[in-house]
């Protein structure tokens, strides 16, 4: 599978970035993204994924007809199963299948322990560019720079997706290859970037400390995201310490409070991202 055509997948996390492959769950409706308060959840995001089953079932129960905890369950329920298959699977397609599918799962709730453990296999059982990527990009969401930068040094960026090269520049700065990671977030035009690439690009423009790069993404996420995201950006993404190098710079400051563009504000207009890519990040 080339990088040409392979979709990686930006999701954001409370301090990280998660990707994953296929369409699945960042595009719910915005009253499915108020917090679910359940215990049962609460285990299934510390990865206790037996005990989460049996608070889940125990918490359905007492309120069978919450909707969202049905949906929480039910993925949790064909998650296990999936997991089971794809222990004992012998066939390298099926069981790629499978992974994928179980990474989703564990993406959508933070689980990048877990996932490394999947896409190991997966690159075990078919290893090319797409799956090693995969894996790289889950062990920048653990941290684990150097070993994410060693795996995109072995992949051919050349034809890849902003957003799979906009990772691998991330992982170059963090390990301070700043000359790598420059050449790669400057390869495409910050104008024609999509939401989520534009903030992987500040990031990694950032933790390079090329202020002014970083400074004109931030603006253009500030005038593309509407009232709600930008609570969550502030309060959640730049946060985070890739951006120590420039927070406290005027310029920094600045950008955080630009002032959204008026179609960004009306998130439900039929022209709402006419002009520019939107936050829809399954490519």
């Amino acid at each position: 599978m080339k990088l040409s055509t392979f979709a990686i997948v930006c999701a954001l996390g409370l301090n990280c970035t998660a990707f994953a492959h296929g369409d699945d769950h960042h595009h719910h409706h915005k009253e499915q993204n108020a917090v679910l308060k359940s215990p049962g959840v609460d285990a299934l995001k510390n990865g206790d994924l037996q005990t989460a089953e049996k608070l889940l079932r125990g918490e359905l129960e007492k309120d069978p007809g919450n909707p969202r905890l049905k949906t929480v369950y039910s993925g949790l329920k064909v998650t296990l199963r999936r997991v089971s298959l794809f222990e004992q699977e012998k066939n390298p397609d099926i069981a790629v299948r499978l992974g994928r599918q179980i990474r989703g799962f564990y993406l959508r709730y933070g689980l990048f322990e877990r996932t490394l453990e999947v896409d190991r296999r997966i690159c075990e059982l078919q290893p090319n560019d797409a799956n090693t990527v995969s894996c790289a990009v889950t062990l920048l969401n653990l941290d684990r720079n150097n070993e994410a930068a060693a795996l995109f040094s072995k992949t051919d960026l050349a034809g890849a997706k902003p957003g799979t090269v906009l990772c691998a520049a991330l992982a170059y700065a963090r390990i301070g290859d700043r000359e790598r990671a420059a050449k790669l977030y400057l390869r495409f035009p910050m104008g024609k970037m999509k939401l989520n690439e534009l903030k992987l690009c500040s990031r990694a423009a950032a933790v390079n400390g090329d202020k002014d790069i970083a400074v004109n993404a931030v603006r253009l996420i500030m005038k593309q995201s509407p009232d709600h995201q930008r609570q969550t950006l502030n309060k959640q993404w730049f946060p985070v310490r890739d951006y120590d190098k420039i927070r406290s710079t005027p310029e920094f400051q600045a950008a955080l409070a630009t002032p959204a563009d008026p179609d960004a504000r009306c998130e439900d207009c039929p022209n709402r991202h006419a002009g520019h890519g939107n936050d829809r990040h399954r490519h």
